[in-house]
């Protein structure tokens, strides 16, 4: 017979999920046609401590400015 690990049993301290996530955005504003991007990152782990369930999560968010699109510009 063979046993299988309860999925529900804590495995203390010890990571149990570790996530990652990038987004890039790149946006137009229709008035005045200025570019911008926007990086966001994000992060996330989660694990057992002490018979504490412990999250960390971390993120950030970067806006770049562009330059003014020409009118009449073609790609």
């Amino acid at each position: 017979m063979t046993t299988r690990p309860n999925p529900f049993k804590p495995v203390l301290n010890q990571t149990f999920h570790a996530s990652a996530r990038t987004a890039l955005s790149q946006n137009v504003d229709q008035h005045t046609g200025e570019r911008s991007q926007v990086l966001r990152t994000s992060r996330l782990d989660m694990h057992w401590e002490a018979g504490e369930l412990r999250i960390r999560c971390q993120s950030s968010r970067v806006v770049l400015a562009g330059t003014r699109s020409q009118s009449g510009a073609r790609r």
